[in-house]
This record gives structure tokens, C-alpha cells and sequence, in this order.
């Protein structure tokens, strides 16, 4: 197992430094969103032979561009081919690698959209982020083409995981991402700290540069983020009895 662990880690590691020369356009794209008014810096990251790809989106502190912000308004719309993929997940590096960074996941479950902040420091599953960072929806879609959520992710742009620190720069109108899709759904959805996530089908980089991110209406848009999706984690545990063990999990497609 031990032989097999470091194989998939270094197999995972290549394809991840593969496919971050296949950067995304850099340039956004504006989007208003037409239920809040919320006008976002947007990156459209094409899909795969499986995936369909997916848009992020992000608003920031009227400052950002002088300042560097610790927070934003996000916008993620995750595609899908059709209803069985509609069900996989998407992610956001928010400091551009998976290793060492806030990593963004978001997952529809039963009608709604989960999410869930992890964090690692090798090429395995991420545990949860256990720093101060917090995120509250603003609004949220699911259908058989994808999902999509506007967010509110506080003090996401700087973190402290287990001795590790790190932080991005806003004012420098330039960050670094890292994204990642999986048509294949997580295993207990309706506990987000207890998903086990299918590795994923598609992943890469890009940098983005913030051209209109900034904006004097951000206080405004932050108030509407006052919604938390209710999560189920003390009854799964207990009497989900179909959910593998992790040597089991580790044999199939999913992060060991």
C-alpha cells in the first residue's frame, strides 16, 4: 500500500504540473448577475472528454486593487454534459496549487449546493480547513445542465493551516488559480466536513487578471450573503454503513 500511495502521488503531482501550462485565458469577462445586481470579474475554464467546464467569478472590497483584500464575493457555475454528470463536483485553488492553499469545493446535493473549505500538503485527499475562513451563500441554482452559487468567502485570501501561512495579492491586479472536476459525485454529500471526493477529471491552472473586480457596491453585496446550507453529520456517520473505508476508497477512484 505504502508503494502504491507514493505511485498515486507522484502520478497526480505530474498530471497537475501538466496541465498548468495549459493556462486559461487570463483576461475577464464581466458578469452581472441578474438576481442580485452583482457585477463579477469572470474566467470560463473549458470541460474534457467527461467534464463541461465551469466559470469563476469574483468581486472584491472597493480597496483590493491598493490594499490586499483577505475576502471576496465569488461566483462559481459548474457544467455538466448531462443529469448523471450534473451531479460531480467542482473546485477552486485559491492560491493556485492543490497543495498548500484554501481549496474551494462545491457539490449539489438534494436540490441545493454544499460546499465545503480543505486544505493539504501532499497530493491525497484534503482534509477540512480549520482556519477562521468562512463561507455564506448569497444564492444558488441546481439543474440537469450543472449548478451554480454566488458566495460570500470570508477571510478565504489568507490562511494558517498546521504551521503552514500563506496569503495572495489583490493589489497586485493579478492572481494565481487552480480549478478541478469530477463528474463523479462525493460520497456522503449531505455531510460536507465528511465527503470522500472522487479525483478529479479535469484540472489545470490559470492566472487572472482583475480588471473591474473592485467596486464601491461590494459592503452593499456582502449584506446579501445571509444564507447556510443546513448540513447532516451526525446521523451519516452513525448508519451509513455504504460509505468504503479509505484502503477501499483508495482502490477505486477516489482520493487515498
Amino acid at each position: 500500500m505504502t508503494l502504491l500511495n507514493r505511485t498515486f502521488a507522484a502520478l497526480v503531482a505530474v498530471s497537475t504540473l501538466l496541465s498548468g501550462c495549459l493556462a486559461q485565458d487570463p483576461l475577464p469577462t464581466t458578469y452581472k448577475d441578474p438576481k442580485t445586481g452583482i457585477s463579477f470579474d469572470t474566467w470560463n475554464v473549458p470541460g474534457s472528454s467527461g467534464t463541461a467546464g465551469l466559470t469563476f467569478g469574483m468581486a472584491l472590497p472597493s480597496t483590493a486593487l491598493e490594499d490586499d483584500a483577505t475576502e471576496f464575493i465569488g461566483y462559481l457555475h459548474c457544467a455538466a454534459k448531462n443529469a448523471t454528470t450534473a451531479r460531480g463536483w467542482c473546485g477552486i485553488s485559491l492560491g493556485g496549487s492543490m497543495v498548500d492553499s484554501p481549496l474551494f469545493i462545491a457539490y449539489p446535493d438534494r436540490g441545493r449546493v454544499k460546499t465545503s473549505l480543505r486544505f493539504t500538503s501532499g497530493y491525497t485527499m484534503p482534509g477540512v480547513y480549520t482556519g477562521n475562513a468562512t463561507v455564506t451563500q448569497i444564492s444558488s441554482a441546481v439543474n440537469a445542465t450543472g449548478f451554480s452559487l454566488t458566495f460570500h468567502c470570508q477571510d478565504c485570501l489568507h490562511w494558517s493551516q498546521n504551521g503552514t501561512t500563506g496569503s495572495v495579492s489583490t493589489s497586485g491586479s493579478m492572481l494565481d488559480f487552480g480549478y478541478a472536476q469530477s463528474i463523479e459525485p462525493p460520497v456522503n454529500p449531505s455531510c460536507p466536513d465528511g465527503i470522500r471526493l472522487a479525483r478529479h477529471d479535469s484540472q489545470g491552472t490559470w492566472t487572472a487578471l482583475l480588471e473591474d473586480a473592485a467596486s464601491e457596491s461590494y459592503d452593499k453585496w456582502r449584506a446579501l450573503a445571509n444564507h447556510t446550507v443546513p448540513s447532516n453529520c451526525t446521523s451519516t456517520r452513525g448508519r451509513n454503513s455504504s460509505v468504503p473505508s479509505p484502503s477501499r476508497l483508495f482502490g477505486s477512484r477516489l482520493f487515498g
